[in-house]
Formats: C-alpha cells, sequence, structure tokens
C-alpha cells in the first residue's frame, strides 16, 4: 500500500479471452505535442489502438510508439511516458 490509512480496491481475478488486450500508460504519453502544442490526444490513440487490435501486442506496442512519434517524435518529451501492452495467449 501506498498509504496504509487508505483502502484500495482489489481484483482478485479476471478471465481473458485469448488474444485480449490491456494497455496502461502513462499521461506522458498524451502531453506530447508537435512543437505548436497541438497534443497527442486521445482520439489519436483510439484510432491507433482500433487499427492494430488484430494484431499481436506487440505490433500494438510499435505502432502507437510509432505513431507519436511521426507527430511529437523530433522533440524532446516534457513528461515522463510509459506505455505496457499485454495480451492474453491462452
Amino acid at each position: 500500500m501506498l498509504f496504509r490509512s487508505e483502502e484500495y480496491p482489489t481484483i482478485d481475478t479476471y478471465d481473458w479471452a485469448p488474444g485480449s488486450k490491456l494497455v496502461l500508460y502513462t499521461d506522458g504519453l498524451l502531453t506530447a505535442n508537435d512543437g505548436e502544442k497541438n497534443l497527442y490526444e486521445r482520439k489519436h490513440l483510439r484510432k491507433i489502438l482500433e487499427k492494430a487490435a488484430t494484431g499481436r501486442a506487440r505490433q500494438m506496442f510499435d505502432a502507437i510508439i510509432a505513431d507519436r512519434h511521426e507527430r511529437a517524435g523530433h522533440l524532446e518529451p516534457e513528461d515522463d511516458t510509459t506505455l505496457v501492452v499485454c495480451e492474453a495467449l491462452q
């Protein structure tokens, strides 16, 4: 626990169908901009997730990074970014 006085909900199990994916990211992914303050927004991420939905987790990860880089990759990030894509294999 982060703070002893806080209670956090827990989930014991979740049944994933093979091929199901879970995408986790920090706000740094969405605060990337092109230098003109045009952000990499959720609509951009959603579009890539829809296009890459039938691929493997690594392909989805690579597609997200490539799209973000295309939109704002030439600039130093203003915030740290974490991206994790998990996939149920069985």
